[in-house]
Protein backbone atom coordinates (compact mmCIF):
# COMPACT_ATOMS: atom_id res chain seq x y z
CA UNK A 1 0.00 0.00 0.00
CA UNK A 2 2.85 2.38 0.73
CA UNK A 3 3.99 2.34 -2.85
CA UNK A 4 0.48 2.88 -4.16
CA UNK A 5 0.22 6.02 -2.06
CA UNK A 6 3.70 7.19 -2.95
CA UNK A 7 4.77 7.35 0.69
CA UNK A 8 8.35 6.60 1.64
CA UNK A 9 8.57 5.69 5.31
CA UNK A 10 11.04 7.72 7.31
CA UNK A 11 11.60 6.80 10.91
CA UNK A 12 12.58 9.99 12.69
CA UNK A 13 13.73 10.61 16.23
CA UNK A 14 11.08 12.08 18.52
CA UNK A 15 12.23 14.34 21.34
CA UNK A 16 9.62 15.59 23.82
CA UNK A 17 9.73 19.29 24.64
CA UNK A 18 12.02 20.03 27.61
CA UNK A 19 9.18 21.53 29.63
CA UNK A 20 7.00 18.47 29.01
CA UNK A 21 5.99 16.54 32.12
CA UNK A 22 5.17 13.38 30.17
CA UNK A 23 7.56 10.44 30.68
CA UNK A 24 10.22 9.94 28.03
CA UNK A 25 9.14 7.53 25.32
CA UNK A 26 11.58 5.28 23.51
CA UNK A 27 12.59 7.24 20.37
CA UNK A 28 11.98 4.23 18.09
CA UNK A 29 8.50 3.69 19.53
CA UNK A 30 7.68 7.39 19.15
CA UNK A 31 8.95 7.40 15.56
CA UNK A 32 6.93 4.27 14.71
CA UNK A 33 3.82 5.76 16.30
CA UNK A 34 4.20 9.01 14.33
CA UNK A 35 4.78 7.16 11.07
CA UNK A 36 2.08 4.52 11.44
CA UNK A 37 -0.66 6.92 12.51
CA UNK A 38 0.12 9.31 9.66
CA UNK A 39 -0.02 6.72 6.86
CA UNK A 40 -3.03 7.36 4.62
CA UNK A 41 -5.46 4.47 4.46
CA UNK A 42 -4.19 2.41 7.41
CA UNK A 43 -6.85 1.45 9.92
CA UNK A 44 -7.03 -0.32 13.31
CA UNK A 45 -5.19 -3.62 13.09
CA UNK A 46 -2.98 -2.37 10.25
CA UNK A 47 -1.75 0.46 12.47
CA UNK A 48 -1.11 -2.04 15.29
CA UNK A 49 0.94 -4.29 12.99
CA UNK A 50 2.80 -1.25 11.65
CA UNK A 51 3.70 -0.13 15.18
CA UNK A 52 4.78 -3.62 16.25
CA UNK A 53 7.06 -4.09 13.24
CA UNK A 54 8.10 -0.66 11.90
CA UNK A 55 11.26 -2.06 10.30
CA UNK A 56 9.13 -3.82 7.69
CA UNK A 57 7.82 -0.52 6.33
CA UNK A 58 10.93 0.27 4.29
CA UNK A 59 10.81 -3.16 2.63
CA UNK A 60 7.10 -2.83 1.88
CA UNK A 61 7.62 0.62 0.38
CA UNK A 62 10.63 -0.49 -1.68
CA UNK A 63 8.76 -3.54 -2.94
CA UNK A 64 5.72 -1.54 -3.98
CA UNK A 65 8.00 0.90 -5.78
CA UNK A 66 9.68 -2.00 -7.60
CA UNK A 67 6.24 -3.28 -8.59
CA UNK A 68 5.34 0.10 -10.05
CA UNK A 69 8.62 0.17 -11.99
CA UNK A 70 7.94 -3.33 -13.34
CA UNK A 71 4.42 -2.29 -14.35
CA UNK A 72 5.82 0.71 -16.22
CA UNK A 73 8.39 -1.52 -17.93
CA UNK A 74 5.82 -4.12 -19.01
CA UNK A 75 3.44 -1.48 -20.41
CA UNK A 76 6.11 0.86 -21.81
CA UNK A 77 4.85 0.53 -25.41
CA UNK A 78 1.13 0.63 -24.64
CA UNK A 79 -1.34 3.50 -24.61
CA UNK A 80 -1.78 3.05 -20.85
CA UNK A 81 1.74 2.61 -19.54
CA UNK A 82 1.22 2.45 -15.78
CA UNK A 83 1.59 6.19 -15.50
CA UNK A 84 1.77 7.54 -11.98
CA UNK A 85 0.99 10.93 -10.59
CA UNK A 86 2.16 12.83 -7.54
CA UNK A 87 -0.77 12.43 -5.21
CA UNK A 88 -0.64 11.61 -1.52
CA UNK A 89 -3.64 9.30 -1.69
CA UNK A 90 -3.19 7.36 -4.92
CA UNK A 91 -0.28 7.45 -7.36
CA UNK A 92 -2.35 5.77 -10.11
CA UNK A 93 -5.36 8.06 -9.99
CA UNK A 94 -8.75 6.89 -11.20
CA UNK A 95 -7.50 3.59 -12.64
CA UNK A 96 -7.63 1.88 -9.22
CA UNK A 97 -11.29 2.83 -8.84
CA UNK A 98 -12.27 0.73 -11.85
CA UNK A 99 -12.52 -3.03 -12.03
CA UNK A 100 -10.26 -3.64 -15.01
CA UNK A 101 -7.43 -5.89 -16.09
CA UNK A 102 -5.05 -2.95 -15.60
CA UNK A 103 -6.19 -2.58 -11.98
CA UNK A 104 -5.72 -6.31 -11.42
CA UNK A 105 -2.24 -6.15 -12.91
CA UNK A 106 -1.27 -3.18 -10.71
CA UNK A 107 -2.34 -5.01 -7.57
CA UNK A 108 -0.67 -8.26 -8.64
CA UNK A 109 2.66 -6.75 -9.63
CA UNK A 110 2.90 -4.47 -6.58
CA UNK A 111 2.01 -7.40 -4.30
CA UNK A 112 4.73 -9.47 -5.94
CA UNK A 113 7.18 -6.61 -5.48
CA UNK A 114 6.34 -6.34 -1.79
CA UNK A 115 6.67 -10.09 -1.21
CA UNK A 116 10.01 -10.12 -3.03
CA UNK A 117 11.39 -7.12 -1.10
CA UNK A 118 10.32 -8.49 2.29
CA UNK A 119 11.83 -11.88 1.41
CA UNK A 120 15.07 -10.23 0.31
CA UNK A 121 15.19 -8.29 3.58
CA UNK A 122 15.14 -11.64 5.39
CA UNK A 123 18.25 -12.99 3.68
CA UNK A 124 20.51 -11.19 6.03
CA UNK A 125 17.79 -10.53 8.59
CA UNK A 126 17.15 -6.80 8.26
CA UNK A 127 13.65 -7.13 9.63
CA UNK A 128 13.51 -7.78 13.36
CA UNK A 129 10.36 -9.89 13.03
CA UNK A 130 12.13 -12.31 10.69
CA UNK A 131 15.30 -12.31 12.78
CA UNK A 132 13.28 -13.24 15.86
CA UNK A 133 11.42 -15.98 14.00
CA UNK A 134 14.63 -17.59 12.72
CA UNK A 135 16.13 -17.89 16.22
CA UNK A 136 13.25 -20.05 17.52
Amino acid sequence: YLGLTGVTPQLQQHQPAPESSEPLEDPQVAAARALCTSMPGLVGKQIDVCMQHPSTLRSVSDGARRGIQECQYQFRNERWNCTTRNDEQNVFGYILERGSKETAFIYAVTSAGVVHAVTQACIPPEISLIAAATTR
